[in-house]
């Protein structure tokens, strides 16, 4: 007997499988598009190495107007410019966390790329993780006996 509500001849319908879900915007480089692995190796070369050589404020701490770097970047795509949403996904689809992103007081947005600066008078003031202490272990033995 055909498919039911199929007539004899006719092929039968096909089922289709439910779309794969859209990743979320996760924590891996490799969630984010071809164009903002694109922006964040063009980001990670301004911020680390080129800012004063192309003329883009820096300051001291490395923090750069997300307007800047954007206006630097896009003169090399005037037809698909990024935004300052990209940028904020490569920021936080970086799973090395190679970017940091602030708001200053006046509602501007400046970033920072947090490691491997080569311009000399940059330098990203890093908090260090504290690492834990290991617990002494008790002696049993005089030092004495441990060290003749």
């Amino acid at each position: 007997m055909p498919g039911v509500g199929v007539q004899q001849g006719e092929p039968l319908p096909l089922e289709t499988a439910p779309e794969p879900p859209t990743p979320p915007i996760g924590t891996k480089e490799d969630q984010l598009t071809p164009d903002e692995v694109q922006l964040s190796k063009a980001l990670s070369k301004l911020l680390r190495h080129d800012a004063i050589s192309m003329n883009v404020a820096i300051s001291q701490e490395g923090w750069v107007l997300v307007s800047d770097a954007l206006e630097f970047i896009n003169r090399k795509r005037p037809r698909q410019p990024y935004s300052e949403e990209n940028v904020v996904r490569v920021v936080t689809g970086n799973d090395k966390q190679r970017f940091a992103l602030r708001e200053r007081g006046d509602g501007r947005s400046e970033l920072r790329a947090n490691q491997g600066h080569s311009m000399l008078s940059i330098s990203v003031d890093m908090v260090p993780t504290p690492t834990p202490t290991p617990t002494p272990l008790p002696l049993s033995l005089p030092l004495a006996e441990l060290y003749p």
